[in-house]
Formats: structure tokens, sequence, C-alpha cells
């Protein structure tokens, strides 16, 4: 290889390893935020109000639906909360009428979603996952590729070569 190729080799992976780093950043924060809420939160019942469907042609003509529902729940005090999810998501499809589990926090009901694996831990653990691959393989590319360092041996044996 090239000392050229190695050189942008070594730049794009490093390029991809740093990239890791924030999608860790991303992952630790969600776990952070649902452990956080499953800590300090309640689950109770709540009744799907409206769902939002949005749907996205992509270039190839494709199409592709997501949903964003609101909902309506009781909290432990006897007020009632509407919340509309921050994210819209093509696994849940809820419809109107529809009971489901929330979690929401005592200290700020508008903070609640719909509970379960999905919503609670895949995202999460899908950016963990990807952060360590880039991490791990822009490292350890990076540092494969880096030049060795020349001994003192290899100096001497370069200078009776010369002669």
């Amino acid at each position: 290889m090239r000392p050229e190729q190695a050189k942008h080799i070594r730049r794009t992976m490093l390029i991809f390893g740093m990239a890791g780093v924030p999608t860790l950043d991303v992952s630790v924060y969600m776990m952070w935020s649902t452990l956080d809420l499953r800590s300090n939160g309640r689950s109770v019942l709540a009744t799907v109000t409206d769902v939002e469907r949005e749907t996205s042609r992509s270039s190839e003509g494709g199409t592709s639906t997501t949903y964003r529902p609101t909902f309506e729940f009781e909290d432990e005090s006897g007020r009632m909360h509407t919340v509309t999810t921050s994210s819209s998501t093509s696994w849940w499809d809820f419809r109107v009428g529809e009971q489901i589990t929330v979690l929401y926090d005592t200290r700020d009901p508008s903070r609640a979603r719909p509970t379960g694996f999905m919503s609670d831990w895949f995202v999460a653990l899908l950016t963990g996952f990807l952060g360590v691959v880039f991490t791990t393989v822009g490292v350890v590319v990076f540092f494969k590729l880096m030049p060795k360092p020349e001994s003192p041996d290899d100096s001497a044996d370069a200078a009776l070569h010369l002669d």
C-alpha cells in the first residue's frame, strides 16, 4: 500500500471512529433517560385520542408510514394529561380509542411515552451497538495502519546500505 493511500485510509477511519463516540453518547443518554423514567415514573393505562400518520416517499418510489400517537391519561393525583409523543415510528400502529400502557414521569407528566421493548430499549441498544462498531473499527484500523517508528537498528542498517 502506498503511503498516500494509507494516510487517506487512516484519516477516513479516524473520522469513522470519531463518529462512533457521539453515537455512544446518544446511546448512553437514551439509556439513562429510560432508566430515569422507569425509576421516577408510573405506569398507567392511557387512551389514544389521535394518531398522526406521516407517509414519506423514497427516491426509489417506495413509501413508508410512521405514526405519532396522542394519548390521554390520569396521573396519581387524578389530573388528566394529554401527551403527543416526541417521535414517530413505524412500529406504533395505534388506533384512536385504543387503551395502551404508558410510562410517565411523576415530576413532569408531560414526559410520557408508550412502554415496551421497542420504545424503551431498541433505539438505545441499536445506537450503542453502532457506536461500539464505529469506534472499534476506526481505532483498530487507524492504529493498524499507523506507520511503524524506526528503531535505532533500522537506521543503522540503512546507513550501512548507503555505502
